[in-house]
């Protein structure tokens, strides 16, 4: 599996956890079912601009999760994951994705709402949850400090709109997301009236 993690990241996923489902805190067993219990979840994201030119149908009516998806079918057939399920996207299933990222301390929940990462502050997305029979160890979790408690001015709380707030954020700029990638942010959140 390890040796898959440079394709993936050359496919825009550098984010990728695993962990037995079983290791998870009872409020996060909680969504999963006495079967799905004993199975192994890998988590798979993207932080920063690397995803976006990677998705080669930017027209397509969901263009990351097509892409996503996609990539996690070649993931279970790469990584001849056993009884491999997709539970997002593209599912029915609600599943806590940021709760499920803070079980590998990737990410903490910023004033905003959204969580945020020490590695792409608030520039990051989890595109993609697998359970399989295939038994995988968790990942290493590795503490880092909350970028907002060292944030005085905290800029992203002067407005009410999230996405503005985002873009005041001061944490890891550089992670960002593309113009043309914001657009499209922002355009699916007008269609959603958020």
């Amino acid at each position: 599996m390890m040796s898959l993690l440079p394709e993936l990241k050359n496919k825009g996923f550098n984010i990728f956890f695993t962990s037995p489902v079983k290791d998870f805190s009872p409020e996060l067993l909680s969504f999963f079912t006495a079967e799905e219990k004993k199975k192994s979840l890998i988590l798979l994201g993207s932080g920063g601009k690397t995803l976006w030119d990677k998705i080669p149908d930017k027209t397509c009516p969901h263009p990351f999760d097509s892409y996503s998806k996609e990539t996690m079918q070649w993931l279970i057939e790469e990584a001849k994951l056993k009884n491999a399920d997709i539970l997002f996207p593209f599912s029915d299933r609600i599943l806590p994705l940021q709760k499920i990222g803070r079980h590998f301390s990737f990410a903490a929940q910023s004033p905003i709402g959204p969580d945020i990462s020490h590695e792409f502050g608030l520039w990051f997305a989890y595109r993609g949850v697998i359970l399989t029979d295939t038994t995988l160890e968790s990942s290493q979790k590795i503490p880092a400090p909350f970028a907002c408690e060292s944030c005085i001015s905290k800029p992203c709380l002067s407005t009410t709109d999230l996405y503005s707030a985002r873009l005041l954020c001061p944490f890891k700029p550089e992670h960002q997301y593309l113009k043309e990638q914001l657009d499209y942010h922002l355009d699916v959140l007008r269609t959603l009236n958020v």
